[in-house]
């Protein structure tokens, strides 16, 4: 399959995030465009209505339900976006040989048609998958099952999906029944813009966890954690890094806030001897990759991609939801820098030479030259 011209489609908030993926596809396809999508059932008038009440009705439960998934993760929103992102599609001034699609939110297609132009999608997670975390799921059986329906159309009707992680590839192999040829791990760089080649050091014992979806990503585990690790370490310290909605005082702990300079962030990654992801769900956490391009390593639970993320333990260690497991694998590594030192080198090595666009890009072309039949 010869494409001279690609077009990578999707959701703002993904793509604009993410344009070493661009830069890396123009290495070999002559045209590259980026179309986004995706921001239309938000503008719908039925759309904005029914955000609306879900959000009186989520606060009058208050049961920490996701306003979000239960809004977008509908058949009525796959339906809008995949129908509006066709017509966007065949509209274009020059039509594109084909359509890198990000994430299955929707898919450029009219469901019950064929698609105005080839696609392959490119994800982290599938909507089945959202059963170890029920939050994600939209609160009724019937609505879930008819949202994972419409992403299997949008699967099936794919050329190929590319996914960031084994356990997704099963998953759509499993769950879905789609078939392994069309299916192909080539994970995800993230938000890295450029490999790390500076030096790392250590010896300042802060600690560094996502704090921006407190319970799901374990941001709880880890404060409980530190409490332990001060009785052996008292000097660790534990940063919480992004805009929390919910603060505890507890000696140690430190709040970044809202960070929009990227040299703030580096300066905590660089301050940063541990890279904490006790995450009760987390699909393929890019801070998790940025950590690694830093030469941090990484202590991760076992959930969803994240024991593929750094190599079994490779790159860092695979926790528990335990706080003390994971302070007993905080203290062991604060306490050894030779193992801080392999295993920063190892997280680098594995962003140098798996986890970065230019070579997952070189994946995806592979795959579609040595399939003359699409």
């Amino acid at each position: 399959m010869k494409i001279n011209h690609l077009v990578i489609e999707g959701d703002s908030f993904f793509l604009k995030r993410r344009p070493q993926l661009v830069n890396s596809f123009k290495k070999y396809v002559l045209e590259v465009d980026q179309v986004f999508t995706g921001d239309y059932y938000r503008a719908d008038p039925f759309g904005k209505l029914e955000l609306f009440c879900m959000k009186v009705l989520n606060r009058l439960r208050n049961d920490g339900r996701d306003v979000w998934a239960a809004h977008y993760k509908s058949k009525r929103a796959f339906v809008t976006e995949s129908r509006t992102a066709a017509r966007i599609i065949e509209n274009l001034p020059k039509r594109p040989d084909h359509v890198l699609h990000m994430h299955t939110m929707y898919a450029p297609l009219v469901l019950g048609s064929k698609p105005p132009v080839p696609y392959s999608i490119i994800t982290d997670y599938t909507q089945a998958q959202c059963a170890n975390w029920p939050l994600w799921q939209n609160g009724s059986k019937r609505k879930n099952k008819e949202f994972i329906a419409c992403q299997r159309l949008a699967y099936e009707n794919a050329s190929y999906i590319f996914t960031f992680s084994d356990i997704a590839r099963e998953s759509l192999c499993k769950e879905y029944g789609i078939a392994e040829s069309k299916v192909k791990t080539v994970g995800s760089g993230g938000d890295i813009r450029e490999v790390f080649v500076g030096e790392k050091s250590f010896g300042t014992k802060q600690l560094l966890v996502s704090g921006t979806d407190w319970r799901r990503k374990g941001a709880d585990i880890a404060v409980d954690a530190l409490r332990i690790v001060r009785k052996t370490i008292p000097d660790a310290t534990l940063v919480i890094l992004g805009d929390c909605k919910r603060q505890v005082a507890e000696p140690g702990v430190h709040y970044s806030g809202f960070i929009k300079e990227r040299g703030k962030i580096d300066e905590i990654f660089a301050n940063t001897d541990v890279f904490l992801s006790p995450a009760r769900c987390d699909p393929f956490p890019g801070l998790v990759l940025e950590a690694m391009n830093r030469g941090i390593p990484v202590l991760a639970s076992d959930k969803d991609g994240m024991p593929e993320m750094i190599d079994n333990g490779a790159c860092g260690g695979i926790v528990s939801l335990d706080p003390a497991d994971l302070a007993a694998k905080i203290i062991a590594l604060l306490s050894d820098e030779k193992q801080l030192r392999e295993k920063s080198d190892a997280a680098r090595r594995r962003i140098r030479e798996k986890y970065n666009w230019d070579i997952i890009t070189k994946l995806i072309i592979d795959t579609w030259l040595a399939d003359p039949a699409k």
